[in-house]
């Protein structure tokens, strides 16, 4: 892997992100290197190890929401047409409420893809702290009631929101928060142990290098220092950092280790969770809507410029996170590739990808791909 690693270097030293961790399995094979310090500042921040929890972000949707969902068809308590107010009471009565979860799940339920609920609960609670129930309720209410902006299943758009309705459902049908059911559910049957929610109230994070920083974001760092062990999302973050979009922190080893439950799915063997085959068969290869590379929670590789490289399997399968991180699965390969960074320490404005994490991803897949292929 030393021309993966060479780019993950030379992008450290350009200033794309202050820390990684990239993780390669091939069979029962596995491989973890991490790279860099946990904050921008090297006087204050330490060196990371393969410990080092990064902010996942939209891995999150997978790895929980999707992963939860997929158990529960597997079990038979939905099915991919259960309408979302059959399973969550605040939609019953509307027209979203209507829509099958698949809609959902395949981001072509006519949702916008992002709205600022954070800014909105804190114009309407001045002071409230995040996670409140005040907060809480407010950023709910706004979510379920947000009009569709295209007609259901015509086109596929990336919707944070969808799964954020998709998190309370799993709520819904069961007795158990969230991360909760993560816990139970995923983490200690895999026996992750660095793998969870970081929710609102618990003990503070000290840059000590157990959590890599993500972004100094005025809004929520006043103090000037970058958010260290809270959710960098600032929607997840008003509902307390626990949400079905994002939320999540994890090691490059564990991301792997939960990605080769899909991978074995996928081929037919028997998986350490409870996911059906059949019900992964269908994940994979249905459309929500027609002309889209997404099939249902999982992104498929592109024609051209896909993030995962020119090297990769039309059976591939994978999803990217805001932070700089990603999860691709290559059946035919046999083969996962993880990737975390804190790519946002820089800012979350797209103006410094020129050169950064859009280019470094395809390049270090295609390197990958190239010497497993070896």
């Amino acid at each position: 892997m030393a021309k993966a690693v060479a780019l993950l270097d030379d992008a450290r030293r350009r200033g794309v992100f202050s820390a990684a961790a990239l993780g390669v399995q091939v069979g029962g094979e596995r491989w973890v290197h991490v790279i860099g310090r946990c904050a921008g500042d090297p006087t204050r921040a330490p060196a990371i190890t393969p410990e080092s929890q990064f902010d996942v972000a939209s891995l999150t949707k997978p790895m929980s929401t999707l992963t939860l969902l997929a158990m529960e068809l597997s079990r038979g308590r939905i099915e991919l047409e259960t309408q979302l107010g059959e399973v969550l009471p605040d939609a019953f009565g509307r027209r979203i409420g209507e829509l099958p979860l698949r809609l959902f799940l395949g981001h072509a339920s006519g949702l916008p893809d992002w709205l600022d609920f954070d800014a909105l609960a804190q114009d309407a609670f001045p002071g409230a702290p995040r996670g409140s129930p005040n907060i809480v309720t407010h950023v709910r209410a706004r979510v379920v009631g947000t009009p569709l902006e295209s007609e259901p299943g015509l086109r596929a758009r990336y919707s944070d929101l969808g799964f954020m309705l998709l998190g309370w459902v799993l709520e819904s049908l069961s007795t158990r928060a969230l991360d909760e059911r993560f816990t139970r559910e995923i983490a200690r049957p895999l026996g992750l142990r660095r793998t969870g929610y970081r929710r609102f109230g618990g003990p503070p994070a000290r840059l000590d290098g157990t959590v890599v920083a993500t972004e100094i974001w005025p809004r929520r760092c006043p103090d000037g220092d970058p958010i260290l062990g809270e959710v960098h999302d600032d929607n997840s973050a008003a509902l307390g950092g626990v949400a079905g979009h994002a939320g999540l922190f994890s090691t490059a080893g564990e991301v792997l280790t939960w990605a080769a439950c899909w991978r074995d799915a996928a081929l037919g063997r028997d998986a350490d969770l409870d996911l059906d085959p059949r019900i992964v068969r269908r994940i994979l290869t249905e459309r929500a809507a027609a002309a889209t590379t997404w099939r249902l929670g999982w992104d498929t590789p592109s024609p051209s410029a896909s993030s995962a490289g020119t090297r990769v399997s039309r059976r591939a399968f994978g999803h990217l996170g805001f932070t700089g991180c990603s999860v691709w699965i290559d059946p035919e390969k046999d083969a996962i590739v993880v990737l975390l960074t804190n790519r946002v320490i820089a800012g979350r404005d797209a103006s410094h990808e020129q050169g950064g994490i859009k280019v470094l991803r395809p390049a270090l897949h295609d390197a990958i791909w190239g010497e497993i292929a070896t």
